[in-house]
């Protein structure tokens, strides 16, 4: 079944085409065959078309009205207007759903349009008469294109928010203004709260009547939702869409007392108040620069503006307050839940839609998951320590939700003893793990190093630790640790963490990438005890994997090497503790807890992945691991292009110096990538290259078991892709 989603506004039309059923809609396997945008309706519209598997375009086309616009969407969607014929005739359309923000108290879920609901709908324009006579107007042009015959059905933004206790929906004014105008709190944004608790339930498996959450969605219109029983109970918007959060161009609460006061101040009408609180504040009224987060959060980065820091702090302020708010109305939340475009980094691993609608046609792992399936063997020299000191990954095949990975290590022989000028003689140890998916096919290799030197020399040589002295031997000073940040550094590092977004989309084409050009900047830090313990936490520990109590102790009496006595707590801690553990990092001849080599290496792989696109593939990525990344440090992902070519395979690559660097300036990461771009002369894109066919993966999506994850052995790994990669 094919339906057209419409979302008409007053110069503009968004529009969607779905491909679904009702089984469709149970398994989350609807598709969007195609998506688009037209702005400026009325004269030259700018009009941006995308449909699955081919390039989005941009162009600029005469569109008088909405009716003119709905029609150019259709036409196109048949291949006329040098569309890409998702469909074949306007028949197959059979429905349209339309969004339409207002539905007052009458229309309290989805309806279908009559004669009778058009003329409630045009009574329900009072309520909200900046948008839904725009929602009107796209009804009338999509009744005009496709006939009375096609069921057009209303979307309400108000509707989820029909549940509100009286507690929570009355004004305390005058019940009688309730009674004849129904002045109340109706709450918008339903569509995005109700959709984002669905995908909660979906992620959990929590029921409906157990959710019991708090939804933001924040974007250019922002707003808050608690939600308990999976009802919504309380949200941040009210009468109209002004009230609650700061938004892009909304002020949200303020005092009603101030619009009398300003009227009478700058000699302004009512509606031109009016207008200002809805046009001229909140974001951009307080930065007086941008409504746009992106912006504001670049430029207080960048520049240091005072007032762009202002206003992120007032947005921020204010979201806390609610989720206070919240949190006590409902006793407590079990999760926050966010929508919307803040906060949002990279949706080609997270996001199905936006996955659909990539080259690989669905959701994909990033590059880096295979380390996080199974990253090595831990073994030791009797008498010495040891480091991850270099690795090189080469990818060859996307992994899919759903995928099994399997993976082996081979042990490959050691280089050695050498002299070195950390600690002696070093012995470099050899490793090739290879992965695989469940049909056969080779997904990656890595090839890596681990440096195993003399502790005792090491020891002897360790620079002063923890306050930046000597260690009483004449030893080189050491850096200060942990690292003392100001508070308005760490503001300055954490905007420029918020402000990073992947290229996403919109294709990096090879033709236009030159020798020199200097990749997007990610930056890492200040690295915390909860960095490492998440990636512990997501597979990235070597065998044995860390275990607790009995499981522990058994395993630490049958390999006494294993683990340590910590002097603090007296527990008993495995060596890999040296990333969280102070004393285990201490008697490994450091003086403070560090990063896991492959840690750093998925940071380069996200620094690639932010700068390449969707349509791209990395095709391999080698670091080395100098030095160590201390807890408190922050470090900074760089990259330039150093050439391009055409290879053997037919990619189109760039290749790319990468280094991390961190406060002390110095290089704690050097590395080499090549990346394989679309090109403007190619059918098909690198992603598109390595996509697995739509067969094949409806035949492995019938497949889909419980159970998804195996333990692995100390030889293999063995794990399959979750629903949350």
């Amino acid at each position: 079944m094919h339906i057209l989603v419409l979302n008409a506004g007053s110069s503009s039309i968004k529009f969607q085409l779905i491909d679904t059923d009702g089984d469709a809609i149970a398994g989350t396997s609807d598709r969007r065959l195609a998506r688009g945008q037209i702005e400026r309706i009325g004269g030259e519209a700018i009009v941006s078309l995308e449909a699955a598997g081919r390039e989005p375009t941009k162009s600029a086309v005469q569109l008088r009205d909405s009716a003119a616009a709905v029609d150019y969407i259709i036409k196109w969607l048949i291949g006329g207007e040098g569309g890409a014929a998702p469909i074949h005739n306007m028949r197959e359309i059979e429905a349209v759903g339309h969004r339409v923000v207002h539905g007052g108290e009458r229309f309290t879920q989805s309806a279908r349009i009559d004669d009778a609901a058009w003329r409630e709908l045009q009574e329900l324009v009072e309520l909200a008469p900046l948008h839904n006579p725009d929602n009107l107007r796209g009804i009338s042009a999509a009744r005009a294109v496709l006939g009375a015959g096609v069921p057009q059905v209303a979307v309400f933004d108000t509707a989820f928010h029909h549940s509100l206790p009286e507690a929570a929906y009355l004004y305390a004014i005058p019940y009688q203004y309730y009674r004849r105008y129904r002045v109340r709190r109706y709450g918008f944004h339903g569509t995005s709260h109700r959709y984002v608790a669905y995908r909660y339930r979906q992620l959990t498996g929590v029921t409906r009547e157990a959710t019991r959450i708090i939804t933001l969605h924040l974007g250019n219109g922002a707003s808050a939702c608690a939600i308990d029983g999976g009802t919504s109970v309380d949200t941040s918007m009210g009468f109209t869409p002004l009230e609650g959060l700061v938004m892009g161009t909304r002020s949200g609460d303020l005092d009603p007392a101030i619009l009398d006061f300003i009227s009478a101040k700058e000699g302004l009408t009512s509606r031109e108040v009016e207008s200002m609180l809805n046009k001229q504040s909140g974001l951009l009224g307080l930065s007086g620069l941008t409504a746009n987060m992106r912006e504001l959060l670049e430029e207080e980065a960048e520049n240091g503006d005072r007032r762009a820091r202002l206003a992120i702090d007032v947005f921020c302020y204010r979201v806390k307050k609610y989720l206070g708010a919240y949190l006590a109305a409902m006793n407590g939340a079990d999760a926050v839940v966010f929508a919307g475009g803040i906060g949002d980094i990279n949706p080609l691993w997270t996001d199905q839609d936006h996955a659909r609608n990539s080259p690989y046609g669905a959701p994909v792992a990033p590059p880096s998951f295979i380390i996080g399936c199974f990253s090595g063997i831990q073994f030791g020299w009797p008498g010495l320590g040891s480091f991850h000191s270099q690795s090189r990954l080469i990818f060859e095949r996307p992994v899919y939700w759903d995928d099994v990975v399997n993976a082996t290590c081979v042990y490959e022989g050691f280089d050695g003893p050498s002299p070195s000028d950390f600690a002696g003689r070093t012995v470099t140890d050899k490793f090739l793990n290879t992965y695989t998916n469940q049909r056969g096919e080779q997904i990656a290799t890595i090839s890596w190093q681990v440096m195993n030197f003399e502790r005792g020399r090491a020891l002897a040589r360790r620079p002063g630790q923890g306050t930046g002295g000597t260690n009483g031997g004449g030893a080189k000073p050491g850096p200060v640790l942990p690292h003392p940040w100001t508070e308005d550094e760490v503001t300055e590092i954490e905007a420029r963490v918020l402000a990073e977004r992947p290229r996403g989309a919109e294709p990096r084409y090879w033709e236009d990438v030159r020798a020199g050009d200097a990749l997007d900047l990610v930056t890492k830090g200040p690295i915390g005890m909860t960095d490492e313990i998440a990636f512990v936490a997501g597979g990235g520990t070597p065998i044995p994997r860390l275990k607790a109590h009995a499981a522990a102790l058994h395993d630490y009496r049958t390999h006494p090497a294993w683990a340590f006595r910590d002097p603090v707590t007296s527990a008993r801690e495995p060596i890999y503790s040296v990333h969280y553990n102070l004393q285990a990092a201490r008697a490994m001849s450091v003086p403070f807890q560090y990063d896991v080599g492959f840690q750093r290496q998925c940071w380069q792989i996200h620094q690639l992945t932010h700068w390449a696109g969707d349509h791209a593939w990395i095709k391999e990525a080698r670091a080395e691991y100098r030095k160590f990344v201390y807890h408190s440090d922050v470090v900074e992902l760089r990259g330039t292009v150093t050439g391009t070519r055409i290879v053997g395979d037919g990619d189109h690559v760039a290749d790319i110096r990468t280094e991390a660097v961190n406060q002390r300036g110095e290089v704690v990461m050097p590395g080499q990538a090549v990346v394989a771009l679309p090109s403007r002369g190619s059918a098909l894109s690198p992603a598109a290259r390595r996509a697995r066919s739509p067969q094949t993966r409806d035949q492995q999506s019938g497949r889909q078991q419980s159970g998804r994850q195996q333990s692995g052995r100390q030889q293999t790994g063995r794990q399959q892709t979750g629903r949350q990669p």
